[in-house]
């Protein structure tokens, strides 16, 4: 009994295997070209204040944000404290000018915005408060004579 060699098993998925992988490297070469390709554009055109303008207006957000209201008295206790804070540096600063005097936060309205000056006195007479305000503009404070009116301020 003579036995037939077997003949040999052709595995013909393996060189297909090799190509299936050359392949996606290409398509990832490909992506990657093209991705530079792309960013260069992008900052190529970005040099000139049209191509600028116009980036910015493509990335922009068209819908106003939202933006929370303070409470009033939030609002209030804030602008106390900067008041007490002005108080408290204004007296680091300027104690000795400031013994004997009393402060008050006297309200100011600019331009749709409500704040607070610091108000100190009494003085006895007009050049002596523009005296005192001499110290303070020498030392690049801002400084006027006013009236001495405004709203005890609440000392803790």
């Amino acid at each position: 009994m003579a036995t037939e060699p077997a003949p040999a098993e052709i595995n013909l998925r393996e060189p297909r295997k090799r190509g299936r992988h050359f392949s996606a490297l290409l398509w990832l070469g490909g992506w990657g070209v093209a991705t530079a390709v792309a960013l260069s554009a992008l900052a190529i055109t970005s040099q000139t204040q049209t191509a600028t303008d116009r980036l910015r207006s493509i990335f922009a957000v068209s819908e106003p944000s939202a933006v929370a209201q303070m409470p009033p008295r939030v609002a209030q206790l804030e602008l106390e404290t900067q008041m007490l804070t002005e108080q408290v540096r204004a007296k680091a600063n300027f104690g000795p000018l400031l013994s004997n005097l009393h402060p008050l936060a006297a309200p100011e309205r600019r331009q749709g915005k409500t704040g607070y000056r610091l108000v100190v006195g009494p003085l006895p007479n007009s050049p002596a408060a523009t005296g005192l305000c001499a110290h303070f503009n020498a030392a690049h404070t801002p400084c006027r004579a006013v009236k001495f009116e405004g709203e005890q301020i609440a000392q803790r």
